[in-house]
């Protein structure tokens, strides 16, 4: 293929980029939301961002000392309401730390105003356990 045709084909493909690019509305995970403080024991901590959106809540949790799931079991979050109901945000296993964790609720954060993390067995029903790992007050 002759240089010319090359350097058409580089400048086509950048252009096409820069185009996407500029048309691609941000990802609303990426960017503002309020950020809150997340506790728990043995070192355990992070932080929990929420950004509001049309169709939900994105949840981006970044904890940091939180150990990788044992085997047979995972991570759950559940925002929980003063009253004790819990509305599900999604399950992970933590393998790699430093790397954030994207979740969804479609609840108001107003009305569940804490998020728990909780260690699940991989045969347990799909309900908070007792063991909680990760909280947050979230307002």
């Amino acid at each position: 293929m002759p240089l010319a045709a090359l350097a058409a084909a580089a400048a086509l493909t950048a252009g096409v980029l820069v185009v996407d690019r500029a048309l691609t509305p941000p990802d609303p995970f990426l960017e503002g939301g309020t950020e809150y403080a997340a506790t728990g024991d043995g070192g355990v901590s992070g932080t929990v961002r929420l950004v509001a959106t049309g169709t939900g809540t994105g949840v981006v949790l970044e904890p940091e000392n939180l150990p990788a799931a044992e085997e047979g079991s995972y991570y759950a979050a559940w925002l929980q309401a003063p009253d004790g109901r819990v509305a599900p945000l999604g399950s992970f296993h933590e393998r790699r730390t430093g790397i954030p964790i994207f979740l969804w609720s479609a609840v108001e954060p107003a009305d569940f105003p804490e998020l728990l993390v909780t260690v699940q067995s991989e045969n347990d029903q799909p309900a908070p356990t007792g063991t909680v790992v990760l909280t947050a007050r979230l307002g």
